[in-house]
Order: C-alpha cells, then structure tokens, then sequence
C-alpha cells in the first residue's frame, strides 16, 4: 500500500523582478507513488500579484494573502495588494475576502494558528549584503507587526462565531 494514494495541491507560479506580475495557479494532483502529478492550470486569481503567501486551510481552501501588483519596487508599499483571496479546490475558483489592515510585501510571512486563523505579518525589510550598512534603505515600508485574519470556516451563516463539538 503506498504512503500516499492521492492528494492535491494548490501551487502558484511566483515571479521575479524581471517579469511581471501574475494572476496565474496550478492545482496539481499527486497520485500513487512513482506516478507522474497531474497539472491543470487554474482560471486564475482575481488580482495578479507576485510576492504574496499561500495557506491550506483546513478545510481544503487555501488562502492568499498580501502581495503587491507589480514589483518593480520590492521595498514599497506602493502597489500593494490588501485584500485576500480564498480558493475553493471543488468550484476551482477564487474569490476576494476582507482586505488586510496593512500591506504585507516583500519578506512577509502567513502562517496557519492551531485555532484555525491566519496569522499574517512582516514585509519590507530592506536588502543589504554582509557587513554592509543599510543607512540608505528607506524603513517607510516596514511592517515589524502582524495581524490575525479569521477566514470564513470559523464563522456560522449568520456571522456567529462557529464552535466546534468536542
């Protein structure tokens, strides 16, 4: 029996500085050991970004969260892109949540909190070499803080807090 029968995964194509921003994902299905994944290219994001965080949820959506719509300035908060995006793998379709607070770019980070919420934080950080000062770098952008996103799971129809049986 293999380790793993089949599992999918929802994937997005990153981009660098030297090409634009994307709006593009992958789902990609792994099946049985030793057998090669299946890829569909998605319809797509809502917004393109590059520099944005992807978490599974545990309910099998995933979350983006932050970014900026075009990077060509990595250290600003210029084209930064506030609002997330929620991806449902059985509809295949994305769609736009409550906007974050504050622009999470560059070297930030979203990590799933054992009650279920996303926590989001940093960006910015500008680069500097070993050694190297960074007296030049302009700390506007900046994001040393984090906050906390409650994704739609946890909320009942009527906007209720959801409490799990025990």
């Amino acid at each position: 029996m293999p380790l793993l029968e089949s599992s999918s995964l929802l994937v997005r194509v990153k981009t660098t500085l030297v090409r634009p921003t994307t709006n593009r994902a992958h789902n990609i299905t792994l099946g049985a050991i030793g057998q090669p994944p299946q890829v569909e290219q998605l319809v797509g994001m809502i917004r393109p970004r590059g520099f944005d965080n992807f978490v599974m949820l545990p309910d099998g959506t995933s979350i983006v969260t932050g970014g900026m719509s075009g990077i060509q300035q990595a250290f600003s908060d210029d084209q930064a892109v506030y609002t997330a995006e929620l991806f449902d793998p059985v509809t295949k379709t994305f769609r736009e949540l409550a906007p974050m607070k504050n622009p999470r770019n560059y070297h930030s980070i979203s990590l799933l909190l054992p009650d279920g919420r996303v926590l989001a934080a940093g960006g910015g950080m500008c680069p500097t070499a070993y050694g190297q000062s960074d007296a030049h770098c302009n700390r506007t952008p900046d994001h040393p803080d984090g906050e906390i996103f409650s994704p739609p799971y946890l909320f009942n129809a009527d906007g209720s807090w959801f409490i799990p049986p025990r």
